[in-house]
This record gives structure tokens, sequence and C-alpha cells, in this order.
């Protein structure tokens, strides 16, 4: 989590959406009740233009986030 944490921070930083969105897609292929990979991979698709892949991915995170984590 954390490794996944600082690389997509470092990615997002740089503004290099593309590579952010493939890190985040990874993530939830191999994880899909990861709440931070959905969010990572909605910032993504915001900054590339698909707001409606945003929207989905940002739905999906909150479907997965837990109580704790909302507050």
């Amino acid at each position: 989590v954390r490794a996944f944490r600082n690389y997509a921070m470092l990615l997002a930083e740089r503004a290099r959406w593309t590579e952010l969105s493939s890190l985040a897609r990874d993530k939830v292929t191999r994880a899909p009740w990861d709440y931070l990979g959905w969010m990572t991979l909605g910032l993504a698709r915001h900054r590339l233009g698909d707001v409606q892949g945003a929207i989905v991915a940002f739905d999906t995170a909150m479907v997965y986030i837990s109580d704790e984590e909302y507050d």
C-alpha cells in the first residue's frame, strides 16, 4: 500500500497521467476491492479527459471505502 501510494503521488506530482492510469488499472485488476486504486484511477482518467471513466472509478471507490477512511 505504501509503495503504491508513494509512486502514485510521484506520478501525479509530475503530471504523468498515462502512467498513473496504467499503474492504477493494474492495482484494481489485482485488488478490485482497493478503494485507493479506484480513486487513483479516477484522478488519472479525469486528468486525461475521460470524464465518464473517472465517474465510474470514483463511484466504485466509494463502494469499497471504509467508514473510517470516508470520515
